[in-house]
C-alpha cells in the first residue's frame, strides 16, 4: 500500500459519511496525477490484507448508517453502494470496480438465523389476517411511498417480521404459553423499522398490549415514542397539544412534520391504538389505570426498574 492510499484510508476512516476522494486528496496537497494513480488500481484480493480489512470496516459504517446523506436508501443495498460511490466520486474507476468485487453489498449474505428450543413450533401467521386498512399495510405503504424503500427491502422486512411473530403465540389461539425471545441486529441496520413492523403486525393479528423499553434517558424514550407515533400510530392518534407542537415545529424548521406521519385510515377489524404514553409524557406508576378497553394499547418506557410493569 503506497503513501497516498495510506493517507486516503486514514482520512476516510475518520469520516461518518463519504465525501469526494479527489477533494480529500487535493486538501492533502497531492497532485492530480497522484490522485489519478490512486484511483487507477484496486484493493488487494486477500481478504486478510490490512488495506482490504480497513476498506471493509469503512464501508460497513457507511452502508449501515442513517442520516440525511443516505437519501432514504436501504442499508447494505445496491442503491446505498451506488450512492457511496457517487459521493466518493469514483464511479467507473478501477478502485470502484475492485471494491464491488471484493466487498459486495449485502454482507453478510447469509439470512437471519433462528435458534429455538420449541420442538413443537408451528407457523401460524397468515397473510389473510392482514387487511388492506390495517396497521401493517399502512406502514408498508409508508416505507414504499414516503421513505422510498424499494420493494425488495420492504419484502425483506415483511418476511423477517413474520418469522419473528411465528415464534410468538397466536393471541386468538385456544392456548397461550409464556414465550421469550431475543432478536439481534447490526448497528444502524434497520432495527427500528423491524420492530415498528412487528408492532403493526402484532396489533393487526390481535395483540392488545405492547410495551417498548427504549433506553434509560428521557431523550431516548421521547425519540422512540415520536418515531412510533409517526410510523405506526399516525397523526390521528395525537391530541390537540401534540398536533400544535408539530405545527409550530414545522414553522420554525421550515418543513412539514405532518408529512412524516403514516397516512391512511385504520378500519375494522383493526382498531385505533390507545397510547399509554406520549412524546412528552412518560409512564408514571399510579397515573394510568390499566383496564381492558377492548382496544390495543402501547406504552413506551425507560428501562427503570421502579417503572417496569410486572
Amino acid at each position: 500500500m503506497d503513501n497516498i492510499r495510506k493517507e486516503l484510508l486514514l482520512v476516510l476512516n475518520a469520516r461518518t459519511r463519504p465525501l469526494s476522494i479527489r477533494n480529500e486528496l487535493h486538501t492533502l496537497e497531492f497532485t492530480s496525477e497522484e490522485i489519478g494513480h490512486c484511483l487507477s488500481y484496486g484493493i488487494p484480493e486477500d481478504e486478510n490484507d490490512p488495506e482490504t480489512k480497513l476498506w471493509r470496516s469503512i464501508f460497513a459504517i457507511w452502508e449501515n448508517a442513517e442520516g440525511r446523506w443516505t437519501s432514504n436508501t436501504m442499508p447494505r443495498s445496491k442503491e446505498r453502494r451506488e450512492l457511496i460511490f457517487s459521493k466518493l466520486d469514483i464511479e467507473g474507476t478501477a478502485l470502484a470496480k475492485s471494491l464491488s468485487n471484493s466487498i459486495p453489498p449485502n454482507e453478510p449474505k447469509t439470512g437471519p438465523s433462528v435458534i429455538s428450543g420449541n420442538e413443537n413450533h408451528e407457523d401460524w401467521v397468515q397473510v389473510s389476517r392482514f387487511n388492506e386498512y390495517g396497521y401493517w399495510e399502512r406502514y408498508r405503504n409508508h416505507l414504499l411511498k414516503t421513505k422510498r424503500w424499494d420493494e425488495e427491502a420492504v419484502d425483506s422486512v415483511d418476511k423477517s417480521t413474520t418469522r419473528i411473530l411465528n415464534h410468538l403465540n397466536d393471541p386468538l389461539g385456544h392456548s397461550l404459553t409464556t414465550t421469550k425471545g431475543l432478536v439481534v441486529g447490526y448497528v444502524q441496520s434497520g432495527k427500528t423499522a423491524n420492530y415498528s413492523a412487528v408492532i403493526a403486525k402484532a396489533v393487526d393479528l390481535g395483540y392488545r398490549m405492547i410495551i417498548v423499553l427504549s433506553g434509560r434517558s428521557n431523550i431516548l424514550r421521547d425519540q422512540t415514542q415520536a418515531r412510533l407515533d409517526m410510523e405506526v400510530m399516525g397523526w390521528e392518534s395525537l391530541d390537540a397539544g401534540e398536533k400544535d407542537y408539530y405545527e409550530q415545529k414545522s414553522i420554525r424548521e421550515g418543513q412539514n412534520y405532518r408529512d412524516k406521519f403514516v397516512k391512511g385510515e385504520i378500519r375494522s377489524p383493526s382498531q385505533p391504538i390507545f397510547r399509554l404514553t406520549k412524546a412528552q409524557k412518560d409512564f408514571n406508576a399510579g397515573s394510568i389505570a390499566l383496564k381492558d378497553t377492548g382496544k390495543p394499547c402501547i406504552a413506551v418506557l425507560k428501562k427503570v426498574a421502579l417503572q417496569t410493569i410486572w
